[in-house]
């Protein structure tokens, strides 16, 4: 099990609190240091219990002053913990099992925010990796293809969006949309851009197979999407890289400029349907993994709200599903 180092900061007068809060669960370490009115508390935790504890803290303490708290990750800690779950308050275990084999709320919404972030390098992985995918596609180089892949930056703002569902995030839902929508423009126009000044054969096999899409390609955007969802979820960002390449968003997007900018519409027309059935099958397969987890808002009051908004968006991606479907079958 990962482990978690967190810090509280809090005023004095909130040792009682904060010892009942302590008490109702099993720590692996625990110290504490008073200082001019402050009181520090260190705690080394597994990551399931980061998220209940620090909804606690935050119900208990987020309106006082001084309050601050802060988690790293620990990359190990000795004397190793003897585990023993039946010794776990019960209290506690309900708490970790809607937060089991994930990290906490708080790491996956930064993350998200860091993924979402449209500035000079984002835009800049976007250029780089369709100049890539394009070079690659070109060449027929499978190789340079699944370089592009792996540099394209696409795939966490589709995560992010789809946290933001979960969490009914309205902040990071706009940034999601427009770190997506502008990578995906960026790189249709770079790819546009070359297909103008190259010519482009559209029986090269790289390109010729992103113009054909059935329905076997949304059962891999689905498993792919969710694979990486989980991934994320663990924190386990090294598997992250296998879902860009099992879904790569770049290569089919950068097809598309390239045929659209060599004027070969049709076959472009289809190389967008592939890029838009990976968008649906990542955003659908993410709420719904997000949902299976028990992911929701901190506070009790927003969480049957936000449960029904994520179960319409659910239900609209699963509608765009079913009609991205419903026309792929017209055109096989």
């Amino acid at each position: 099990m990962a482990l978690r180092l967190m810090t509280l900061v809090v005023a004095t007068e909130a040792k009682a609190k904060l010892e009942q809060i302590l008490e109702e669960r099993d720590l692996r370490d625990c110290w504490q240091e008073e200082d001019d009115g402050h009181l520090q508390v260190n705690m080394v935790l597994n990551a399931d219990q980061a998220e209940p504890l620090m909804d606690a803290f935050c119900d208990a303490f987020s309106e006082q002053s001084p309050f601050k708290l802060i988690l790293l990750p620990v990359e190990a800690a000795l004397p190793h913990p003897e585990e023993d779950e039946d010794q776990q308050p019960e209290a506690e275990q309900q708490e970790q099992q809607k937060a089991a084999n994930r990290v906490s709320r708080d790491e996956l919404y930064d993350e998200a925010i860091s993924g979402s972030r449209l500035g000079r390098n984002y835009l800049l992985m976007v250029v780089l990796s369709a100049i890539v995918a394009a070079v690659g596609l070109l060449r027929d180089d499978i190789a340079i293809i699944i370089g592009a892949m792996v540099i394209a930056p696409l795939l966490m703002p589709n995560i992010a969006l789809s946290l933001a569902t979960t969490l009914g995030d309205l902040d990071l839902g706009k940034k999601a949309l427009l770190c997506n929508g502008a990578g995906l423009a960026l790189g249709l126009v770079v790819a546009a851009a070359i297909g103008l000044v190259i010519a482009v054969d559209p029986s090269i096999n790289a390109i010729h197979s992103r113009t054909e899409v059935s329905l076997s390609d949304l059962v891999l955007a689905l498993c792919a999407g969710a694979a990486g969802t989980l991934a994320f979820t663990a924190g386990q960002a090294g598997a992250v890289i296998g879902v860009m390449v099992a879904v790569a968003l770049m290569p089919p997007l950068v097809a598309c400029g390239l045929l659209a900018g060599g004027g070969h519409w049709a076959l472009a027309g289809k190389a967008a349907l592939l890029v838009a059935s990976n968008l649906v099958c990542i955003n659908l397969a993410g709420v719904g993994t997000f949902l299976l987890q028990g992911l929701g808002p901190r506070h009790w009051w927003q969480e049957d709200k936000v449960r029904k908004a994520s179960i319409r968006a659910f239900a609209i991606w699963a509608v765009l599903l079913v009609a991205l479907a419903a026309l792929i079958k017209t055109l096989l």
